[in-house]
């Protein structure tokens, strides 16, 4: 009992669960995602996420034109550590493959609206249904269950969303120009139902549109020339 005790202050002082994500949309459809992630090595025992720190297993979960360009993982030290860089070439092909609602990772979603706007929806299930297995493990003894929500309550999954487009709505915590944050403590993750992120986007005038309005404006232009020339032209032929 000492020991388990010890452990959860150990924890407690480092963070047993924290996950940072940035995930940067680029003018030209292709994204940049950073995720970093810390977790005490037993609740990463308890939660089984040594998929996580295996590169091969992580690529089976990305897109299949995603490329890893940058992967380190411990899983020696009390709190374990994984880092990876990820470059998606095209993110609008890749989104329908992209997580699914019961990995660790969630499930990634861009669609267009009937306005044609485009809309980001991210659920978070799977991770909420890892916490609850593990609480409901120590359903015996409410003390350390107490102990465990605890540690849980400080820690966070932390996502950061940039892209190019102009942000029409969002249940995001925090916007910043075009970058979104949430910030989630873990416990909510497993509350019933789980946590689902959203945000709208207005869609950019296609090429073809932007090109047309750009004609438009020459003409219209060149016809305004036109009749202040023709203006001038007619008052320097007066007597």
């Amino acid at each position: 009992m000492k020991r388990i005790f010890l452990f959860l202050a150990l924890i407690m002082l480092t963070g047993c669960l924290n996950y940072d994500e940035n995930l940067v949309v680029n003018r030209d459809g292709s994204a940049n995602i950073t995720i970093q992630l810390k977790v005490a090595r037993q609740i990463r025992e308890q939660m089984k996420l040594d998929d996580l720190f295996d590169q091969a297993k992580i690529q089976a979960l990305l897109p299949p034109q995603a490329v890893i360009s940058k992967f380190t993982a411990d899983k020696e030290k009390i709190v374990n550590t994984l880092y990876f860089e990820v470059k998606i070439p095209d993110l609008k092909s890749a989104v329908s493959s992209f997580g699914k609602n019961g990995d660790f990772f969630g499930e990634v979603k861009f669609s267009q609206n009937p306005n044609g706007d485009f809309v980001y929806s991210r659920s978070l299930q799977g991770i909420g249904q890892k916490i609850s297995e593990i609480l409901s493990q120590q359903a015996g003894d409410p003390r350390k269950q107490n102990a465990i929500v605890s540690i849980l309550s400080r820690s966070y999954f932390n996502y950061r969303l940039q892209t190019p487009l102009k942000i029409l709505a969002n249940n995001a915590n925090k916007v910043e120009g075009k970058i979104l944050f949430w910030k989630i403590p873990v416990t909510k993750l497993a509350e019933p139902g789980g946590v689902v992120m959203t945000a709208t986007f207005r869609q950019p005038p296609s090429v073809l549109v932007m090109s047309l309005i750009g004609v438009l404006g020459l003409v219209i232009l060149a016809l305004a020339a036109y009749l202040i020339y023709r203006s001038w032209k007619r008052k320097k032929a007066r007597p």
